[in-house]
């Protein structure tokens, strides 16, 4: 017999967290999938806790400034911490910046240097305002060859006000190097010189165009070089990623929104000294919300494009689809197929195919169960079957139900049925290599 002991306070809590839970998990849909649990929900709820060093820089920073102030974080990005380590200077050794606000008049965020003496003790050096009271992103740029600028995104009482200011730390001092107004903004050396390009994206001056703008180092200055006019300013960005084209050469691409569910994508790369866009709007526009990916792991972007599967009349929201995944010819400037997905945006996961697969096999979901079915088109013979499980929940997994894969708390599991042609049989093994993970 097991005697449940919870309390009914712990079962309030209990419930709460499951219901917060589920709340993070509709609010995050778009990123792919949900992999929040109750105990994830503590940690968000739970203050951030600083480190050894950080605990240092911190010290060093209310030591200077006093405690009366609050920790900034940036919203974006891959710098989310409010104390960042880098070689600023080019000298030997990290330098720290700690973002801060304090409780006087003056609203706006400062960045506050750190360094380390000559037994490594950490002190305040320099400090700067940031032209906003928040904080959206953090990048460190190589824009001169020597040291870092640090670029940072910022937006003030009016959020749709933002600015984005380059900042340099020389001789023990920060100074603005650079300012402008920006919608969203990407670095990478996209013209292979060894230092990195700026591309900002913002609106014209009159609020209705879209421009693309490159800034680069000029003569021991960050200078505007070239600009491309992208489209009107109701377009958004749903992401940016650097990768390369099949050429070896950088680019930089771009997922647009233009719409209620309408998406497509451009790539920018750089020829003949200046900035070339791709003109890939008609050709990869597309009703799903899946930018460009590097699948096959070899820095090259490819992407996506929907088409409707064998037995389902065109493409909708209860259909399954296709999705073939594409790569640009810069020499020919046209897209060609390199693999094929069955993708599952919700559950955070693609199956890849080949097109000669993918012209013979179709799918469908068992609603009672939530198994997906993959059948041959043809016969209607099934090939496998595909469910997803928690990980707490794999002792309860059906015996001829094998993993292919997993991603957080999440296992994805596979029944091998192969009532097909025999050339499209399967099993475990081939099915985990082609498993690709979205979370």
């Amino acid at each position: 017999m097991c005697i449940n002991r919870e309390t009914a306070g712990e079962r309030g809590v209990g419930k709460m967290k499951r219901w917060l839970a589920a709340l993070l998990c509709v609010l995050l849909l778009p990123c792919g999938g949900c992999a929040f649990s109750p105990d994830a929900v503590d940690a968000l709820l739970e203050a951030p806790r600083l480190s050894e060093r950080q605990t240092e820089i911190y010290n060093a920073l209310t030591g200077a400034e006093g405690r009366n102030l609050t920790l900034k974080y940036p919203k974006e990005g891959d710098n989310r911490s409010a104390f960042l380590l880098h070689d600023l200077d080019g000298a030997e050794g990290d330098e720290a910046l700690a973002f801060y606000q304090s409780q006087a008049a003056d609203a706006y965020v400062h960045i506050f240097v750190v360094d380390t003496d000559e037994e490594n003790e950490w002190h305040g050096v320099a400090n700067i305002a940031v032209e906003g009271n928040e904080i959206d992103k953090v990048v460190f740029a190589n824009l001169f060859g020597s040291g870092s600028v640090t670029l940072v995104g910022a937006q003030g009482e009016n959020k749709s006000q933002r600015s984005l200011s380059a900042y340099q730390y020389l001789d023990g001092n920060i100074s603005m190097i650079y300012t402008a107004g920006y919608t969203a903004f990407s670095v990478t050396d996209i013209d292979a010189d060894g230092l990195d390009e700026l591309f900002l994206f913002r609106l014209s001056d009159e609020q209705d165009s879209l421009f693309l703008t490159v800034v680069q180092e000029e003569n021991g200055k960050l200078t505007e070089t070239d600009e491309l006019e992208i489209g009107s300013a109701s377009l958004s960005l749903l992401q940016m990623r650097s990768g390369q084209m099949p050429d070896g050469r950088q680019a930089l691409y771009v997922d647009y929104v233009q719409g209620a569910g309408s998406y497509y994508t451009e790539l920018y790369y750089w020829e003949d000294g200046r900035l070339i866009g791709s003109d890939l709007r008609r050709q990869t526009a597309r009703t799903f919300r899946q930018g460009c990916r590097d699948i096959a792991e070899n820095g090259v972007c490819l992407i996506p494009r929907q088409q409707a599967m064998t037995a389902y009349p065109a493409i909708s929201d209860d259909a399954p689809y296709w999705v073939f995944w594409q790569q640009f010819d810069p020499a020919e400037r046209r897209l060609s197929t390199v693999t094929v997905s069955y993708l599952d945006l919700a559950a955070g996961y693609a199956l890849l195919f080949t097109e000669e697969e993918a012209a013979r096999l179709t799918f469908r979901t068992v609603v009672d169960t939530g198994e997906t079915v993959c059948t041959e088109a043809a016969t209607g013979g099934e090939v496998f079957r595909l469910q997803t499980f928690r990980r707490s929940e794999r002792d309860e997994m059906p015996y001829d139900y094998a993993v292919i894969g997993s991603a957080g708390q999440y296992l994805y599991a596979a029944q091998v049925v192969n009532r097909c042609s025999s050339d499209l049989a399967t099993d475990v093994g081939r099915l985990s290599e082609r498993f690709y993970s979205y979370n």
